[in-house]
């Protein structure tokens, strides 16, 4: 699985997981949300929106 987000200022880096791995509930929280944040705040700065899309 590789997680990816695209911003404005540029891509996030990317998360890549495990062949096989599938992205739970649980390692979303764990893993990819803190990941988003910092990235986030590294090309945006504090003030920005996370917006999920549920794509599959």
């Amino acid at each position: 699985m590789v997680w990816l987000a695209a911003s404005k200022n540029g891509l996030l880096l990317p998360i890549i997981c495990e062949p096989g791995e599938t992205l739970t509930h649980e390692n979303y929280i764990e893993i990819v949300l803190p990941h988003a944040l910092s990235e986030g705040q590294r090309l945006l700065g504090d003030n920005f929106i996370y917006q999920q899309d549920n794509a599959t």
